[in-house]
């Protein structure tokens, strides 16, 4: 371990978000705080609390969203330099600095100033329900969102929307988890696989990988999650490699979905828990090749942010501390010692095989 954080009561709430060598996260007791090697630098005194990680914007700015629903931009340094809007869901970073929020079943868009640019609202149904789904910003003011028709088989599409927020064009898609965009693709993934398409609608590439989350990766393409599996697809969609989870254990999720977190050199770390939910597990960490190097428990896992310094942060019940993923992983074991087998890649090998 490299540091602890002494928050007092100060509990975390949320998943921590890298701002160079410190991080930022939600707590019990603030809208934010900032820490860094142990220490406190910053704290937002507000009675509205984050109700999901921040999201790190230009210049260093941050958008958090309240359990009131109402975004919050704050400066690097803590001070709230506007709020407005309503999400039910974290609001999102737009690439020219403005916020996508959605709210119940609207969709508002705003300039960097937080001026509305429009609100989308999915066309209504005579006798059914119309659902929108994720949404994400593109470049040159095009936005991305999804609309399902909830018939018996709903009805899903992907729009592309113009930065007055009319349709540019739509194409169906299956039932959809998360979208990103990424090298101007719109990439939406769900149960039954992940679709990019390009900027004008055409179908870039498509993978039948199973998708409860995507995470863009650095070098390009994605880390595509689901309950007991991470796949490393390349920017074409091909599978570089496949991390599966062994015995009765999967990754965590939680307000901000899957606990991953990326670092600079591709190493992923994730959080585990087993199928019963009696035995919290820990973090561990996935190298570009999908080596596991496993990292010591944590009891609940909140969320996992990597600094500029390489220090892997880990935001749990037991607080907020950071671990040298190198030194950590000598020093005791994520998986149970009755686990006999654990998969590298996609290779299933015996525990003893690779560390004792």
């Amino acid at each position: 371990m490299r540091w602890e954080a002494d928050l007092g009561q100060d509990a975390p709430v949320t998943a921590p978000v890298s701002v160079g060598d410190a991080v930022v996260l939600g707590t019990s007791e603030h809208l934010a705080v900032a820490v860094q090697d142990g220490k406190r630098l910053w704290a937002v005194d507000n009675p509205d609390k984050a109700q999901a990680a921040p999201e790190q914007g230009p210049e260093g700015q941050l958008l958090v969203t309240g359990q009131s629903g109402t975004v919050y931009r704050l400066s690097n340094e803590g001070a709230i330099l506007w709020q407005g809007l309503q999400a039910d869901t974290p609001a999102r970073w737009t690439p020219d600095g403005g916020i996508l929020a959605r709210h119940q079943n609207h969709l508002t868009r705003t300039d960097a100033n937080g001026q509305i640019t429009f609100t989308f609202e999915p066309k209504p149904h005579p006798l059914k329900e119309t659902k929108l789904g994720p949404c994400a910003a593109g470049p040159d003011g095009v936005t991305y969102v999804t609309t399902g028709l909830m018939l018996s088989d709903p009805k899903w599409e992907l729009k592309a929307l113009d930065a007055s927020g009319q349709e540019l064009w739509s194409r169906p898609i299956p039932q959809p988890s998360d979208l990103e965009v990424q090298n101007g693709c719109a990439v939406v993934g769900g149960p039954r696989g992940v679709k990019a398409f390009q900027k004008d609608g055409s179908l870039s590439w498509s993978s039948t990988t199973h998708c409860q989350e995507l995470l863009p990766a650095p070098q390009g393409g994605f880390y595509v999650a689901s309950v007991n599996e991470v796949e490393r697809l390349s920017d074409q969609g091909q599978e570089l490699w496949k991390f599966q989870a062994a015995g009765d254990r999967r990754m965590t999720t939680g307000m901000s979905g899957f606990q991953m977190a990326v670092a600079p050199d591709g190493t992923l770390a994730l959080a585990d828990v087993s199928w019963n939910w009696k035995e919290f597990g820990g973090a561990a960490t996935l190298t570009e090749g999908g080596q596991l190097v496993e990292l010591g428990r944590e009891g609940s896992v909140l969320g996992l942010a990597f600094t500029a310094d390489g220090n892997l942060i880990v935001s749990s019940e037991k607080g907020l501390r950071a671990v040298n993923p190198g030194t950590q992983a000598r020093q005791s074991p994520l998986i149970r010692e009755e686990d006999q087998w654990i998969v590298v890649g996609s290779v299933r090998v015996r525990r003893k095989d690779v560390r004792e």
